[in-house]
C-alpha cells in the first residue's frame, strides 16, 4: 500500500496513515503536528479537524 498522495509539487498524508517519524503541517490551518515514532499514526488536526497533511 502506497502511502500519501501527490498535491501539486508535495506528498499530501491522510488521517489514518503512518507516514513515519517526522514534522507534519496542516493544509487548510497550517498547525504543525509531530510524529516522534514510526508507528504513529495521523490524527486529525487539533485546531481545525481536517485530515490532510504535507511533511516537512
Amino acid at each position: 500500500m502506497r502511502l500519501g498522495q501527490k498535491g501539486g509539487d508535495k506528498m499530501v498524508y491522510k488521517c489514518g496513515e503512518k507516514p513515519g517519524i517526522g514534522r507534519y503541517i496542516c493544509t487548510k490551518c497550517g498547525a504543525p503536528k509531530n510524529l516522534d515514532n514510526s508507528t504513529d499514526t495521523l490524527a486529525p488536526c487539533s485546531r481545525c479537524r481536517n485530515c490532510t497533511f504535507n511533511k516537512v
